[in-house]
């Protein structure tokens, strides 16, 4: 018996690794971690409030997911997590390269060891080039990006904050201050998360008893990075009180009559605009029926919108010379045919110069 109409069809594999259709379920039951829905991600709070311990687990779960997608697609480039924690062996057996470092996950200590990719057979050649594809984690960053430090931050760090996304470079970092890491990292972060303990067992300390039994709940709060950085970090009893004073306006405008009014907000008041691939809006073109429906479509291949920006290199400094100019002072400038001797035995003689240099 023959199919015939909508209903034959050609049963192909959807997947370019030529899996099955039925894991396109799977694929969507994989729960992506928070940390990879955005580019950078910050969490603070109290010191033992739990930054330390959910970074860790945040970890735990990219590993496990990424384990999870190169399964079902395991044709497709791998993606690592650069940490600077000092992950667990047991953890290194199933996510490491021979129960060390490499594979999935690999470890730096300083700055200048997530400069270059550490692949070491990457799909983008042996030769030296910079990290990519990588979910880069710091440990207490406000220690790293010091802000009295920051303009001797190299440019290629710099780069990676500002055009992480052209690298596919996902950050995840911990601090106790938000404010206390250099405006420019803080102006680059999406979103914060903040922790406060709840109740739990004492921190570790070498000069205590060992710890039996290590149990605890801490809290988290989640913070739009905008409103951190406009607000500051708020305390609760403050956000009380700033809930309390907005019951209190709904009230009187309900008592008012004016709860149900439309306020129309014009803050953004722009046109939408539609983008492809080719610049084409397939397949029903730009006009239907002789009439104009969209603009014209912005196209990703009209260059690289992932390109390597080059990051400013000086090449020397450039002098400038301020004069004084003041006319009750006798200049060497003003009397050049004048020994320079004579000049001096002048009272109100004056050479000040004040040189200005300029990077270029």
């Amino acid at each position: 018996m023959k199919i015939k109409g909508i209903f034959k069809k050609k049963i192909t594999p959807d997947f370019p690794n030529g899996r099955p259709r039925f894991l396109k379920l799977r694929r969507m039951l994989l729960q992506k971690p928070e940390t990879l829905r955005r580019w950078t991600t910050i969490y603070y709070g109290d010191r033992g409030g739990g930054k330390t311990l959910h970074q860790s687990k945040e970890t735990l779960n990219i590993l496990r997911y990424l384990t999870k997608l190169y399964r079902l697609f395991p044709k497709l480039p791998h993606k690592i997590v650069f940490t600077n924690q000092h992950i667990a062996q047991k953890v290194l057996d199933v996510y490491g390269e021979n129960g060390k470092y490499g594979n999935l996950i690999y470890h730096w200590e300083e700055c200048e060891d997530f400069h270059y990719c550490p692949r070491k057979n990457c799909w983008r050649g042996r030769k030296k080039h910079l990290l990519h594809g990588a979910i880069l984690v710091f440990d207490d960053v406000s220690i790293i990006l010091d802000p009295r430090n920051w303009p001797n931050t190299p440019n290629w760090l710099q780069k990676y904050f500002f055009l992480g996304r052209h690298f596919s470079i996902n950050m995840l970092a911990s601090l106790v201050n938000p404010l206390a890491v250099d405006i420019s990292f803080r102006r680059c972060v999406d979103m914060a998360y903040q922790f406060t303990k709840f109740f739990g067992s004492r921190d570790p300390d070498e000069t205590l008893p060992g710890i039996k039994t290590i149990f605890g709940i801490y809290r988290r709060r989640k913070v739009d990075a905008k409103t951190l950085w406009s607000q500051g970090d708020l305390p609760e009893q403050t956000i009380r009180l700033m809930l309390l004073e907005r019951e209190e306006r709904e009230k009187a405008l309900r008592e008012s009559g004016h709860s149900m009014d439309i306020v129309e907000d014009t803050s953004w008041f722009g046109s939408y605009h539609i983008f492809t691939r080719t610049g084409k809006f397939w397949p029903f073109g730009f006009k239907l029926f002789g009439y104009m429906f969209f603009k014209p479509v912005a196209s990703t291949e009209i260059y690289d919108t992932l390109q390597n920006v080059k990051e400013f290199e000086p090449k020397g400094l450039l002098c400038d010379e301020i004069r004084c100019i003041d006319p009750k002072h006798v200049h060497p400038w003003d009397e050049p045919n004048t020994p320079i001797l004579e000049l001096k035995k002048r009272p109100n003689f004056c050479d000040k110069i004040k040189r200005v240099y300029e990077v270029v």
